[in-house]
């Protein structure tokens, strides 16, 4: 039977900064003190995954699925919600700016930031539209895949923060999988 809820667990390698643009009490940028990473960013990450993997040759499967201009996803991501533990605390930290010539600061190249270092997270992809089972199981299939293939997420993510490996909660890809994908791609196996 297909999923209409798929579940996923981030693993962070190291800090993840997804700032709101907005300065806060002696930092240049602060976060969301409740969501960690936002369900749009990850729908707008897994979509250039998926772009990249199936786009040119089902790139009107990436359309079914993420939505377009004219046709809106029947999927929904929900945030990758803050609890209170202290891994999930907002931190500040700083970066400077050198000058390579003198190797010393730049005037304004001090910026502060806040940031999490959540050990693991989970997020759904929750179904809200009716689908075929047919059409349901490519979908399945397409966010799986793209989801495994999201690497970091955030900002500053040239600068160490934000790596994470992602896993479907239930599942693992397997030789039933590998050959549920080449089905999708019309690939024979």
């Amino acid at each position: 039977m297909p999923a209409t809820r798929l579940i996923f667990e981030v693993t962070f390698h190291g800090p993840v900064r997804v700032g709101r643009g907005r300065a806060g009490v002696g930092v240049d940028d602060t976060v969301d003190p409740d969501v960690i990473v936002p369900g749009s960013s990850l729908k707008g990450l897994m979509r250039a995954e998926a772009a990249v993997l199936f786009g040119g040759r089902q790139a009107d499967l990436v359309g079914e699925v993420f939505g377009t201009a004219r046709q809106p996803s029947p999927w929904h991501w929900n945030d990758i919600r803050a609890d209170s533990t202290a891994e999930n605390l907002v931190r500040s930290g700083a970066r400077i700016r050198v000058d390579s010539t003198s190797g010393s600061t730049v005037d304004g190249g001090l910026f502060s930031a806040e940031y999490r270092w959540p050990r693991t997270a989970r997020f759904a992809v929750q179904r809200f539209a009716a689908l075929t089972d047919e059409d349901s199981e490519r979908h399945e299939v397409l966010l799986w895949v793209a989801a495994l293939s999201v690497h970091s997420v955030g900002a500053d993510r040239n600068r160490g923060y934000g790596w994470v490996d992602v896993r479907r909660v239930g599942a693992e890809p397997d030789e039933v999988f590998l050959a549920r994908v080449a089905n999708v791609l019309g690939v024979r196996s």
